[in-house]
């Protein structure tokens, strides 16, 4: 399955991995490994997540240890993570990336 990850979903790593690291030494790296893992996780089991909707093809899944969850959608051959979108911010901000 090739994954892609969208730009603006690669800045939200990059940014919160150094307001974690900023934060405590060695904390982004914590952050990066469950990134990581919950990314392996989407790729092995994909449909294991609930859908957004019935209608929808995205996809959330709820990274453990950090308030951030992962939209993603995927099929056989594709996984394209949308964005990585922590619990506070403005629900469903990300929408634009998908039309």
């Amino acid at each position: 399955m090739k994954i892609t990850i969208l730009q603006p979903a690669q800045l939200e790593i990059i940014e919160a991995f150094e307001y974690y690291e900023y934060s405590s030494k060695g904390l982004g790296f914590q952050f990066l490994n469950e990134i990581d893992h919950s990314i392996n996780m989407i790729k092995n089991f994909p449909d294991l997540w609930t859908k957004l909707n019935p209608k929808s093809k995205i996809r959330k899944c709820v990274v453990k240890k950090f308030p951030y969850c992962i939209y993603y959608s995927s099929d056989i051959h594709f996984l394209t993570i949308i964005a990585i979108a922590h619990f506070h911010r403005k629900p469903m901000y990300w929408k634009e990336r998908i039309s």
